[in-house]
């Protein structure tokens, strides 16, 4: 799927991605009474280029500190695109076909606005041939219906954090198999694992779409975490905000409990983009 990309990004040009999106890490959010999300509701500059190396991972939002961007500090790109030009190219097919083409990894971020034309059939229209979605977007995720069923949705959070997280059951049997699922990657700490925020719940589906649930809420048992392979790619969906909230650098500010729970948040993350880049 990385080679393809490789051979044809130089045909994406016209592909309007944002510049690079890596904030400093010393950046300590904003707190709020519920949330530890910052910034208001204002777009990025106009698109100005495309990733130059492979794999090319793009927001679309405006993470503060995201932990996209320590994953291809080695090798890669990670860019930012506004959700008002993500919606121009979900428009017609053939933008949505080059965007495949020349990104890796697309990860609608916490906080966007309403996006034009975001629905499932245009995210599987990206999948199929070869993309990866990472969606933490409490304020879109009923576009994505009817694959995707929310129980529960809140902006800020469902609870007040950290909050304990757990592998679902069909996870724990899976996990360290050699099977091409999110499941079998190593995940961070000792579970039950936390998390700063959750914002989701999710209805498992009576589809035939393959999505599985990974995490869930460590006491009431609900699930926040579901992915699936389609075509020759692959969505995550999450209630935690991991790339907004992760981080291994500790903040100063903030509490131990909740620096660790940065970390694991970073931790998942990375996992999520590794299984994303396997298919």
């Amino acid at each position: 799927m990385n080679i393809l990309r490789l051979s044809t990004v130089a045909l994406t040009l016209a592909i309007a991605v944002f510049a690079l999106g890596y904030v400093n890490p010393s950046f300590a959010h904003k707190t709020d009474e519920k949330h530890n999300h910052g910034g208001g509701g204002e777009e990025p500059p106009p698109p100005v280029g495309v990733c130059a190396v492979s794999p090319c991972i793009v927001s679309v939002g405006k993470s503060l500190r995201p932990a996209a961007a320590d994953y291809v500090v080695n090798m890669g790109t990670y860019t930012v695109m506004s959700s008002q030009r993500f919606g121009e190219i979900l428009g017609t097919s053939t933008a949505i076909a080059k965007l495949c083409l020349a990104v890796d990894v697309l990860i609608v971020d916490w906080s966007n606005p309403k996006i034009k034309n975001l629905t499932w059939p245009r995210l599987v229209e990206f999948m199929a041939c070869g993309g990866g979605i990472i969606f933490e977007d409490p304020r879109n995720v009923e576009a994505l219906a009817p694959e995707v069923s929310t129980q529960e949705i809140n902006f800020h959070s469902t609870e007040d954090g950290p909050i304990q997280l757990t592998l679902e059951p069909v996870c724990k049997l899976t996990l360290g198999l050699p099977l091409n699922t999110i499941a079998c990657l190593p995940l961070p700490g000792v579970f039950p694992l936390e998390v700063v925020n959750q914002h989701m719940t999710f209805d498992m589906l009576e589809s035939d779409g393959g999505l599985m649930p990974f995490l869930e809420l460590a006491v009431s048992m609900d699930v926040v975490g579901i992915y699936g392979k389609f075509g020759a790619g692959g969505i995550v969906v999450t209630g935690p905000d991991n790339n907004f909230h992760g981080n291994l650098i500790p903040i100063p500010s903030e509490s131990d409990e909740i620096n660790a729970a940065r970390a694991n948040q970073h931790r998942l993350l990375h996992n999520e983009i590794t299984w994303l880049l396997s298919l």
